[in-house]
Parts: C-alpha cells; sequence; structure tokens
C-alpha cells in the first residue's frame, strides 16, 4: 500500500528523508522483483512490460498474461541468508537467553528472525530493528514477571523508515529520532463488516514514542492529531537515554544510509522479464502453422469466399498444378534471442553465486573461482562482523531495560568459513592417506553428515542413530570365545573307540 499523504512538508511526520528519496525508485524496484511484480491486477507488469507501438489492447493483455516473472532475485537474497544464519548466541543476559524461542512477542526464534532481516537488509541495503518495551511502570521485579513484561525486537523496512534524526555525540554518529510508517485497520463506515487502512506515524526518541495520525481540513491542508503516546523506561524507572532504534546496513554506512548492494541484480531480473517475454511472443506466434493453398483462383465479382475447413473429416479440392500445405515462419531470430537471455542469466548466477540453481552452470577457470570465491568471502565476513554488531547494540538496549549486566564479547559468533565449498570425497580419502589412513572424523559427524545430505532420514538427531548403534553391536557384533573353549570333533572322544 502506499500512503497519499505529502512527502515533502517538513512540518508534517510524514516527509521523506533525502536520502530516502534518492533511494525510493530502486526500493520499489527491488520490492517489484522480491514479490515478482505482485501487484493489482497486471498493472505492476505494464510498468515493466509497456505496450508496443500500434499494438492492438487485446494483443497487449494477451502478452501480458502470457509474461511470466522468474523468482531469481529473492532466491538468491534467501541463499544469502542461509549462509549468514549459520551464527551462535555467545553469553546472552539471562532474560535474553529465556525468551531466544520468542524474540519478536509472535513466536519467532532469534534464528527465524534473522532469517527474515537478512534477506531483507540486502534487499534495501538496510533495515532498522527496534528494541521495544511494553508501556507501564512495574514496582518491582515480581510485579514486572508476573506482567510477563520483558523488551522484544521489531524489524521494520527501510522504506517505512520515513525521516530521522542524528547527532554526533564524541565523534560517533548516534539516532535521535526516527519516524516510521504503519497502517492501522479501522472501521470502515459503509457497513458493519467493511474495513480500510489509515496511515499512522510513530516517532521514536529516546525516552518516548508518539503514534500520531494526519488529517484533511476543508480547504485541503494536513494537521497532526495525536493517537497514543508512551515511555521508555529503563531498569530504575527513568527515561531511556538513547534511541531503541539499531540501523542494520548491507554496508559501511551512517542511520539510514547505504546503497543497495544488489541493485544490479535488480536491474537483470528485469531485462530477463523483458527479453523471455519477447521470446514467449515471438514462439507464440511462430509456432502456428499457416495453411496455404496455391494455385487457387480468387473469387469473382460479387462471390462470397469459401471459407477453409480443415479437419479429419474434410478434403481440400485444389485446382491443376496446385498444392496445399503447412508453412512455418523460419524464425531465425530466436536462436540468437534465446543465446542473450542465457547471457543475461548467467550475469544474473554469477553475481547471486549459483545460490538460486544449487551451483553455477558456468564453465570457469580456477583463476576465476577463486578470484569469486575471495570477493565472496570478503562480502560475506564483512556482512558478518555487522551483523555481530548489530546484535551488541541489540544487547545493551536489552540490558538498559533489564538492568542486567552484558559479559564482555556478548553477542553471536558467525562461522566465517561458512562460504567455503565442501570437500568431496576424493579430497577427503587424500586427507586420510596424508594422515596415514587414521580416521579424521568422529562417527558421531559422520552420522550428522549423512542426515544433513538427506541420507539417512529415518532418525532426526545424531544421538538417536548413535543409540540405535549402540543397541545393534551387541548383536551383529558379539565376541568371539577364547581358543581355550574351542572344542573340534578331533578332541571329541570318537563313538564306539576303545580307550588305549
Amino acid at each position: 500500500m502506499k500512503s497519499s499523504h505529502p512527502g515533502t512538508d517538513p512540518k508534517l511526520p510524514s516527509f521523506q528523508h533525502p536520502v530516502l528519496k534518492e533511494h525510493k525508485e530502486d526500493l520499489e524496484r527491488a520490492y517489484d522483483a522480491w514479490y515478482c511484480l505482485k501487484g493489482n491486477g497486471d498493472d505492476v507488469k505494464r510498468k515493466y512490460l509497456p505496450p508496443e507501438p500500434a499494438e492492438p489492447p487485446d494483443a497487449y493483455v494477451g502478452r501480458l498474461g502470457r509474461a511470466v516473472f522468474s523468482d531469481f532475485f529473492r532466491a538468491g537474497l534467501e541463499g544469502f541468508a542461509g549462509v549468514l544464519s549459520r551464527s551462535e548466541l555467545k553469553d546472552p543476559p539471562p532474560t535474553f537467553e529465556a525468551n531466544k524461542d520468542n524474540v519478536d512477542l509472535e513466536g519467532n526464534s532469534l534464528e527465524a528472525f534473522w532469517l527474515t532481516v537478512d534477506p531483507l537488509c540486502l534487499r534495501d541495503g538496510g533495515v532498522p530493528i527496534i528494541v521495544e518495551m511494553p508501556d507501564g511502570r512495574p514496582t518491582d521485579g515480581a510485579s514486572e514477571a508476573a506482567a510477563k513484561r520483558r523488551p522484544y525486537l521489531v524489524s521494520r523496512t527501510r522504506a517505512t523508515c520515513l525521516n530521522w534524526r542524528t547527532a554526533v555525540v564524541g565523534s560517533v554518529e548516534v539516532v535521535t529520532r526516527c519516524t516510521f510508517l504503519e497502517w492501522a485497520e479501522v472501521d470502515s463506515e459503509d457497513g458493519d463488516f467493511g474495513v480500510k487502512y489509515e496511515e499512522r506515524y510513530r516517532v521514536i526518541e529516546p525516552g518516548k514514542w508518539t503514534l500520531y495520525r494526519l488529517i484533511k481540513r476543508t480547504d485541503g491542508s494536513m494537521v497532526m492529531e495525536v493517537v497514543d503516546n508512551g515511555e521508555y523506561l529503563d531498569s530504575r524507572q527513568q527515561p531511556l537515554t538513547i534511541c531503541p532504534v539499531v540501523w542494520y546496513s548491507a554496508e559501511k554506512a551512517g542511520f539510514g544510509r547505504g546503497a543497495l548492494p544488489l541493485r544490479q541484480v535488480v536491474e537483470h531480473c528485469f531485462q530477463y522479464f523483458r527479453n523471455s517475454s519477447d521470446l514467449e511472443e515471438k514462439t507464440h506466434k511462430c509456432a502456428m502453422p499457416v495453411a496455404v493453398r496455391k494455385g487457387a483462383l480468387p473469387p469473382g465479382p460479387g462471390q462470397v469466399v469459401t471459407p477453409l475447413v480443415i479437419g479429419p473429416n474434410t478434403a481440400v479440392d485444389v485446382d491443376k498444378d496446385g498444392d496445399f500445405f503447412f508453412r512455418e515462419p523460419s524464425a531465425t531470430s530466436l536462436v540468437e534471442q534465446r543465446a542473450q537471455i542465457k547471457e543475461v542469466k548467467e550475469l544474473i548466477d554469477q553475481r547471486l553465486l549459483g545460490f538460486l540453481t544449487g551451483e553455477s552452470k558456468i564453465t570457469k577457470t580456477a583463476t576465476q573461482s577463486q578470484l569469486e570465491g575471495g570477493r565472496t568471502q570478503v562480502s560475506i565476513r564483512a556482512m558478518s562482523e555487522r551483523k555481530k554488531s548489530v546484535m551488541q547494540s541489540i544487547l545493551v538496549i536489552w540490558c538498559l531495560y533489564t538492568g542486567e549486566q552484558l559479559a564482555v564479547g556478548a553477542g553471536l559468533t558467525v562461522d566465517e568459513n561458512a562460504f567455503a565449498a565442501p570437500l568431496d570425497a576424493m579430497a577427503a580419502k587424500a586427507l586420510m592417506d596424508l594422515a596415514g589412513g587414521e580416521p579424521l572424523i568422529s562417527q558421531q559427524s559422520a552420522v550428522e553428515m549423512l542426515q544433513v545430505g538427506g541420507f539417512n532420514r529415518i532418525t532426526t538427531s545424531a544421538e538417536d542413530e548413535m543409540e540405535r548403534i549402540s543397541r545393534e553391536r551387541p548383536t551383529l557384533g558379539a565376541p568371539m570365545p577364547e581358543r581355550d573353549d574351542l572344542t573340534t570333533p578331533l578332541d571329541e572322544e570318537l563313538p564306539g573307540e576303545d580307550e588305549d
């Protein structure tokens, strides 16, 4: 939904920051690519696939219906998020540890929260995260626990962070105010069951928040009205001295800033959409054979043209030396267009590093693979460091609410080798041979790898499988008796044999 309120009046909370205006078009295009041009009918498709000159309206509608937007963009970003999700929580405060399975009061764990936030950060170039706290002034810790008051996390999209203010404190830039666009469901005037959505503007400042709405006057001007307000209180019931909003950016940038890192991928996705639509349209037209009747005389003046009926129970009469056949266009340009579409697909694959198809289909030299892998390692590591910094800032604000002491180094530990390509069986065997044939992996680790690879889907955990192995081991491999206990037919007395 798009707001109808003006974004140029600095006296209204709907005012849009100049940095947001700078990236607004890119954010809209990334949003459209993320949702595969989902919109009101074909309106979004029309924006990226306009009609050709003198194209009949019916033909244009049919072309729009045949055009399909491929989901490369979202699939690739979710692949990146899967790599960034390989992290563990380190030394969190006790209250955060107790609530890590529901960090947003909506039932989402911390891992599920990041799996949602990481792709949006890559899509938009940044995501604002709010460390919220329910309003109220409990008298002591017991009453607060009984009321289940605790901090929780809220993520917003970059496009809804309309404006902000920052200040430099000791050479460090800090945010002092943020305004977020929200949509509230209100009763409709059309009937008892109708609903409509109304824009609300939540202004967050150190120690307080205010919710506004805009009312249009008869003269067309807009005026603010306070809908609700509240306080952000620390553990001593004093107003919070900082604005509880953390900026998670895809690149090193100040609050609300940063370019979209995969902007070119979005452009290539739309290029692929247009090219594939053109190819689909040409194939649709060229794949239809046309009946040709050679030698037939045209009808005389005033005569009606005899319709040509073709079917399994009909026949076509031809004149002497005439002929009847079907002809298809040569469509030699289709080959070139398919090659162009393949090149665009390869560009998308290269930028997204094969996440969308599971592996890269492009043949590369060893040097190219090393260079691309090195660039990816740097990008993943840089974003992992920013993610760890954001998590630390979140825990700092969390502890201001709860009064807990934050341990040194608390936050996330991210696997720096998450993107490293796994060894194949031959490379693993070569390593074991270099180690003198000694096993370099435990049995439990091997069981876990078999389960992760989908080879063993019977048990759901390595512990269950190891327990099964321990139960079956005495039956499958019973110990052999000692040699002294063994008897052979030669040691037994033969029946009827006389004793010496």
